[in-house]
């Protein structure tokens, strides 16, 4: 059974600003976007599972 994944909480109210900025912006690289997207959601309650 796979382990469900999640970030870390935000280290502070700044961090966490930053990562929500990020994810979404329209003129910073895709790969940073999707990735700060994940962080949110799954600062949301959303877990991915692995293998």
């Amino acid at each position: 059974m796979p382990k469900p994944l999640s970030a870390r909480p935000a280290l502070d109210v700044v961090e966490q600003w930053k990562v929500r900025r990020l994810a979404a912006a329209r003129h910073a690289p895709a790969d940073w976007i999707l990735r700060a997207r994940i962080i949110v959601l799954s600062w949301a309650g959303l877990r991915v599972p692995y293998d």
